[in-house]
């Protein structure tokens, strides 16, 4: 049986179930998210007849470069590697046998701006999403309806925009911002806006119309899918984004700010290019009757397992890890 090596130091999750599927097919070990010191990735890439790594980190540099690994080599590149210029041209991209990109318009940057030539490029995305985690809920769908934005909160998440758009909508609507904000500052902002138009109460959280939680972890996280109405993205620029996906699959329903990539990876989902559009979109949805929304809430389930289900999408970067090992 050949051995295969998954080197993961970021600790991705969803590296997890890949290489346990792997494991019907090959010898399998995984350099984790503790690490390993030069000696003991030698060690280790002598043993492997092939390597995989998630992400392109120090230790692709250091295996083909300054350990000299002379076999089957495979990387997965992520959306937001490509502004790392320094890590991707640090490779020596002839001996890479296949570089997955997880998204078309991934690939388009990468061959863009960069001029390398892995023997072998793949695009497989990395929307894998476990259906089973997820059911949906026996949704009311009474006013006031709840959108949600989920995920880390960053600058290009479009949150502003999104704070605004429930000033506009009305009080039918309030919105749920729930993921950890990347620095104080700008969480203070977001508050000092929701206090600006009115869209807090303080002495009656029942009618506090924008709020915030950071609490995005296991049963608690599923609980919160269920809660919203509609799964919203204002971003600027997205590999996928994860948190649509869960979101469709615990039955909320989509609407997508379009970022580049987006019409080509949630096709014949809501997608505005504007902030009225948006808008449209959601009002569009409310007009809707209880039946109708209902079945678009199911209809946003069955896109997911149909689309980008765990199993489909990790089955097919297996397939093409077997198909690099006997090459």
């Amino acid at each position: 049986m050949q051995k295969l090596l998954f080197i993961n130091p970021i600790g991705a999750p969803f590296l997890g179930s890949i290489a346990d599927k792997c494991r019907e097919h090959f010898d399998v070990k995984i350099i984790g998210k503790e690490g390993s010191d030069e000696g003991h990735l030698a060690s280790m890439l002598y043993w492997a007849d092939g390597v995989f790594f998630e992400f392109c980190t120090d230790y692709v540099k250091t295996a083909l470069t300054k350990l000299n690994y002379q076999k089957k080599v495979m990387i997965r590149l992520h959306r937001y590697e490509l502004y790392h210029p320094e890590l991707i041209m640090s490779v020596y991209w002839p001996k890479v046998n296949k570089l997955f990109l997880t998204a078309q318009h991934t690939y388009d940057k990468f061959t863009e701006w960069y001029q390398v030539k892995p023997k072998e490029i793949k695009v497989i995305t990395s929307l894998a999403i476990d259906t089973n985690k997820y059911g949906v809920a026996e949704r009311t769908f009474e006013k006031p309806y709840t959108i949600g934005i989920v995920g880390r909160v960053i600058r290009l998440k479009g949150i502003y925009e999104a704070i605004q758009m429930i000033k506009d909508l009305g009080p039918d609507y309030r919105l749920k911002i729930i993921g950890e904000c990347q620095d104080k500052e700008y969480l203070q902002n977001l508050r000092d806006l929701r206090e600006d138009l009115n869209l807090v109460n303080y002495k009656d959280d029942s009618k506090t119309r924008v709020m915030f939680t950071n609490d995005l972890h296991g049963q608690r996280l599923v609980d919160a899918y269920k809660s919203l109405d509609i799964i919203l993205s204002m971003s600027t620029e997205e590999c996928g984004q994860f948190s649509i996906g869960e979101g469709m699959s615990a039955g909320c329903y989509p609407i997508i700010r379009n970022w580049r990539g987006s019409k080509n990876i949630w096709v014949d989902n809501p997608i505005g290019d504007t902030y009225t559009d948006i808008l449209n979109y959601v009002r569009d949805w409310a007009g809707r009757s209880v039946e109708e929304k209902k079945a678009l809430s199911l209809g946003a389930r069955e896109y997911i397992k149909t689309k980008y289900e765990q199993d489909l999408i990790e089955n097919q970067i297996v397939d093409e890890i077997k198909k690099t090992m006997e090459a």
